[in-house]
């Protein structure tokens, strides 16, 4: 809990200090009437910020191009182009490819003639990669056939997966339509009135079903609530965030007051060695007001940049330990390994989806009735361990054993819901970095060919192990009669006397 809370510190430290910068305002007449989530930023700010200085250069050291562009491009002056950047969506969806969503971009006039020049270039050089799109009113372009990146001549830079929804944006843009500041929408009383704001987001609370344990408080929370908005902003030397959770309905809103004001009393009583963090969590309010339930942070923006330096010193030092374990011990693979895999691929996502579901086959397993079949991962680079299900199949042919990983025996595993998963379920990874999922084979002694589902992200390469331990040999097989000695060969003849 600890350690959870110190994370969840560090990263409302992160984005307050943002806020300590220049003010960029919030326009909604560029977000549609009938949008479900907003998100708004200022790069303006972020440019001005000590900390959004460093952020930069980290970009700055590790941005790397595709190899095969053959373009060469000044990262830190395609930064400083960047002014805001306003993204929408009006549907909700687990597959990223069912999100339609909008992104506008707005800079200074480099802007467009890099964004533009690369893609022209990428165009002719990578016409696998960037294909140049007709019929639209402005030059754009596509991207694997699945993003589209438009030049508007108004002073912005279009990107969306729908090209409707493209040309809804460019009719905003230029005063047309419904929009979030004009017409009635959902999120309305979400946007802050100040508009003078670092960071913006609202959205309308989707179906979180698999996206939380079924217990676990944020579930609770967000399934009690209709919509829920953060703002993040600066008056004078004072950072302040203002967090707001919308209440379906008057019972609701009574619940959700008790809980989010137990989640703050526990923050504020968590045991930590820095006085100043101490101080930030018990600085963190909740209050009702109808169905709106708000939480407010305000600290001085001095003592939040010494915060995160020290955050940051603490978690390196924590880092830097658990590396020097990694090193000094190797994971114990229990029984014997018959396969193991990292999963490295390249997928549509960076979490479960139906894209990133694969069979790893393993064939020629030599499996006894009562061999542990066992399922071992180790979570590597921010991706997690997910198994499905097992199908084993005799080598001679015939109908294959069905075990899904729910099922099984786990350790530091624990079972999440997932649609398109075998049995609308998985098992996933807890807090641990290893874990096993073990199960016995019950079929006839024999060779078989195993087909393991696992779920492979985009953004780590986590390593899974197959591994078995056959039975122990019973009573009968160690009482049994040991085989007699072989006969003791004959003596020497000694040969005849002269």
């Amino acid at each position: 809990m600890k350690t959870f809370l110190t994370r969840t510190a560090a990263f409302c430290l992160l984005s307050l200090c943002l806020s300590s910068c220049s003010r960029a305002d919030f326009d909604p007449s560029a977000v549609p009437a009938d949008a479900k989530w907003i998100l708004h930023v200022d790069f303006n700010a972020v440019r001005e910020c000590p900390l959004g200085k460093e952020l930069i250069a980290a970009i700055e050291k590790n941005a790397e191009l595709p190899k095969s562009a053959n373009i060469q491009i000044d990262i830190k002056k395609v930064i400083a182009t960047l002014g805001s950047a306003t993204a929408y969506g009006t549907t909700f969806s687990k597959n990223p490819k069912e999100i339609d969503g909008t992104l506008i971009l707005q800079g200074t006039d480099e802007l467009r003639k890099i964004a533009e020049g690369v893609a022209t270039q990428f165009s002719i050089s990578n016409p696998e990669i960037v294909t140049e799109v007709k019929g639209l009113p402005f030059p754009a372009y596509s991207i694997k056939g699945e993003v589209t990146i438009a030049f508007p001549p108004e002073p912005v830079i279009l990107v969306s997966r729908s090209q409707p929804q493209l040309m809804k944006s460019y009719d905003l843009v230029r005063g047309k339509g419904p929009s979030a500041a004009r017409g009635p929408s959902s999120l309305k009383g979400m946007i802050p009135k100040n508009r003078s704001i670092l960071v913006f987001a609202a959205s309308e609370v989707p179906n979180t079903d698999g996206l939380f344990p079924e217990n676990a408080p944020q579930a609770r929370i967000l399934k009690m609530a209709s919509s829920a908005s953060v703002a993040i902003g600066n008056d004078d030397k004072l950072t302040t965030a203002t967090i707001q959770l919308v209440a379906s309905n008057d019972d609701f809103s009574e619940k959700l007051l008790r809980i989010v004001q137990g989640l703050t009393a526990m923050a504020s009583l968590a045991q930590s060695d820095d006085k100043q963090l101490s101080t930030f969590l018990q600085s963190v309010k909740a209050e009702r007001t109808g169905r709106t339930i708000t939480v407010s942070l305000a600290y001085p923006t001095d003592g939040l940049l010494q915060m995160i330096h020290n955050i940051e010193q603490s978690e390196n030092r924590q880092r830097q330990n658990r590396n020097d374990g990694q090193q000094n011990s190797k994971p114990v693979i229990p029984g014997k390994v018959v396969d193991t895999w990292v999963g490295d691929k390249e997928t549509d996502s960076d979490s479960i989806s139906p894209g990133s579901l694969f069979y790893r086959t393993i064939e020629s397993v030599t499996l006894k009735n009562g061999t542990t079949i066992i399922l071992n991962g180790r979570r590597e680079g921010g991706e997690n361990v997910r198994y499905d299900c097992v199908d084993i199949i005799p080598a001679s042919g015939g109908a294959p054993l069905h075990f899904e990983a729910e099922n099984m025996k786990l350790s530091h595993y624990r079972v999440e819901k997932t649609p398109f998963a075998s049995g609308g379920k998985n098992i996933v990874l807890n807090t641990n970095e290893t874990g096993s999922a073990r199960f016995e084979f019950p079929g006839v002694d024999g060779t078989y060919t195993l087909k393991v589902r696992y779920v492979d992200e985009n953004d780590g390469k986590a390593t899974f192990t197959v591994s078995t331990q056959d039975p122990e040999p019973t009573n009968d097989e160690t009482s049994a009669e040991a085989p007699s000695a072989p006969p003791a060969p004959p003596a020497p003849v000694a040969p005849p006397a002269k």
